[in-house]
């Protein structure tokens, strides 16, 4: 994902989110990832863009602030949406703020594949 992340200028992130939408969307959790992704696209082709025109490049750095922005809620979101699904099937997962803060999807990556090698714990049942 770094090499592709790097390969890319950055765009692997704004798909990764969009290719696992529907996965994130159909776990068991309270939030859903929705329209966000579409929004951190958006804010990625709108660098570009504003980078590219000389007439607007002074508005550069607040564009990407609020690109960053994005990238964070979307990253957390989607963290929340895991936390939700490892809490309902009984995986102890724990999912770092501090990791999807500075790594964003990289480490979600990183915790769905350590999900995929951890078992889900049947719920246990009511007296």
């Amino acid at each position: 994902m770094i090499l592709l992340s790097i390969v890319t200028l950055g765009a692997y992130p704004a798909f990764w989110y969009l290719r696992r939408t529907s996965f994130f969307d159909s776990l068991s959790s309270d939030k859903k990832l929705g329209g966000l992704q579409w929004a951190y696209l958006a804010m990625y082709v709108t660098v570009f863009i504003v980078a590219l025109v000389p007439a607007v490049r002074e508005m550069l750095r607040v564009v990407q602030l609020v690109g960053g922005i994005v990238n964070l809620v979307v990253a957390f979101r989607v963290a929340h949406i895991l936390r939700s699904d490892f809490a309902r099937t009984g995986r102890f997962i724990g999912v770092s703020g501090a990791g999807v803060f500075f790594f964003g999807c990289l480490y979600l990556q990183h915790v769905m594949n350590e999900a995929a090698a951890t078992p889900a714990r049947s719920a246990p049942t009511p007296p």
